[in-house]
């Protein structure tokens, strides 16, 4: 029986105060959060497979929560993309391969899904990980249903062809950044919901180009808060039209008497964001599935949640931002229908 299924049952039998830590317990665990506590699920799963419920719950919790709520088939499917993404991404992240190889690279990936032994063990980068054990995604790949299988192939290399097009370029307007994001964090949202549309869950893809809206909102969040990340790492994706307002060099953010300077920068990115709240929401009405709408509207919510974080705060430029567990937790256990899931982003867009 679904873990949720015995605390939906046993809270009627006094033991509510599990109901109430569900949140945490969700978080908890290795692979697949909400299965984990009782082993379900994975005794019939392949070893590949396992193996990437794992790389996912190392690489991205917050996508591990979120999919641990769909049903099987289209859980799997997600997991995979999400690794694809995650192994491209890496790639062009890692600022240690030279922009030859790296085009190279992510202009390849419709070779390396098909490979059964194609590796990377040289990246530096702190989600190494998926590239060293690709073979365990690329095999997982393989053995999908076709209808999922295509399109995690045909988006994931598209994704690695966009980044390759601003390889070794400075993202140095607003526009040029909102480009990059269509390319990136587009094509991405696009997949994600074809594959709610393939499981059946979904009647048709919505509007793309209200995807692509929804898209740069949660995109540009990224963006805001791992300043100091990307710039450790030799990377920024802060549009020079906006932080060359405020100082000469965006590195000089860092230092604690130009706080006050990064604040501002912060907070006209973020209004910016702000803009792609409504259209998201738009795109939330246009689902018909529990199951999408819940899937959407938690990452909206934690998204909205990290932007009120960065809001006026200069702790931006001392780490990346982000939310507690425990409020995590709080999102996921009050986001199954559209009217909480817009309360809680109401909630968050006042604050």
């Amino acid at each position: 029986m679904h873990l949720l299924h015995l605390y939906f049952i046993d809270k009627t039998r006094g033991l509510s105060h599990l109901w109430d830590r569900l949140p945490l317990l969700l978080l908890d665990g290795p692979a697949c959060p909400i299965l984990n506590p009782l082993k379900i699920k994975f005794m019939n799963m392949s070893a590949s497979l396992k193996q990437c419920y794992d790389l996912l719950n190392k690489t991205g919790r917050a996508s591990a929560i979120t999919i641990s709520f769909l049903r099987k088939d289209l859980r799997d499917a997600l997991c995979l993309f999400y690794l694809v993404l995650r192994a491209v991404d890496t790639v062009e992240d890692d600022m240690t391969i030279p922009d030859d190889i790296k085009v190279t690279m992510l202009t390849s990936f419709d070779k390396y899904l098909l490979d059964p032994t194609w590796r990377y063990t040289e990246s530096n980068d702190e989600y190494a990980v998926v590239l060293e054990n690709f073979p365990c995604i690329s095999k997982s790949l393989r053995e999908l249903p076709s209808k999922y299988r295509a399109i995690i192939t045909e988006r994931g290399c598209q994704i690695g062809k966009g980044m390759a097009n601003f390889v070794g370029k400075e993202l140095m307007t607003s526009e040029y950044i909102n480009e990059y994001c269509k390319q990136v964090a587009g094509v991405f949202c696009i997949g994600v919901t074809r594959l709610f549309v393939a499981s059946g869950l979904e009647p048709e893809v919505p509007d793309t180009s209200a995807i692509i809206q929804a898209s740069l909102f949660l995109h540009k969040i990224n963006m805001i808060r791992d300043f100091k990340k990307d710039w450790q790492c030799g990377r920024l994706y802060y549009a020079g039209d906006v932080w060359s307002k405020y100082i000469n060099n965006p590195g000089d953010f860092l230092k604690p008497e130009n706080f006050d300077k990064g604040v501002k920068c912060v907070n006209e990115l973020v209004t910016d964001a702000l803009q792609y709240l409504i259209p998201y929401l738009g795109f939330l009405k246009t689902l018909s599935s529990e199951s999408a709408i819940k899937f959407f509207g938690i990452h909206q919510i934690m998204a909205i949640a990290t932007l009120e974080r960065c809001y006026n705060n200069p702790m931006v430029f001392m780490e990346s931002v982000s939310i507690s567990r425990e409020e995590t937790g709080e999102i996921i256990k009050s986001a199954s229908i559209l009217a909480e899931i817009v309360g809680k982003i109401q909630y968050y867009t006042e604050r």
